[in-house]
């Protein structure tokens, strides 16, 4: 049952996904999925995805690119928040096609 709520949440939010599901092809990842692992070069040296969050849950931004209105506003909202998430054992990462050095 908890599947199907994931998958209709998926679906109403993503209507291309609609019948995906059914067939065995989903686009992109659902709440609860285990995201591929990766290597970055971070602003805190080189990680590993997995190594990072371990056995924690974990929120994973991506941006198309540095500085814009929303990923400023967005990272922005998060740091302010991430004493919460710290309390709660959620580690909060977020990826940009910039390289390291435009930070």
């Amino acid at each position: 049952a908890k599947q199907k709520d994931v998958t209709a949440l998926a679906q109403a939010v993503h209507p291309e996904a609609r019948g995906a599901a059914s067939t065995g092809n989903r686009i992109g990842l659902l709440l609860g999925d285990v995201a591929p692992d990766f290597t970055a070069s971070t602003t805190h040296g080189r990680m590993r995805f997995h190594d990072f969050i371990r056995d924690s849950w974990s929120v994973l931004f991506s941006h198309p690119d540095d500085f814009t209105p929303v990923c400023t506003t967005e990272l922005g909202s998060v740091a302010q928040l991430l004493p919460q998430f710290t309390a709660r054992g959620v580690k909060v990462i977020a990826l940009s096609c910039n390289d390291t050095a435009s930070h």
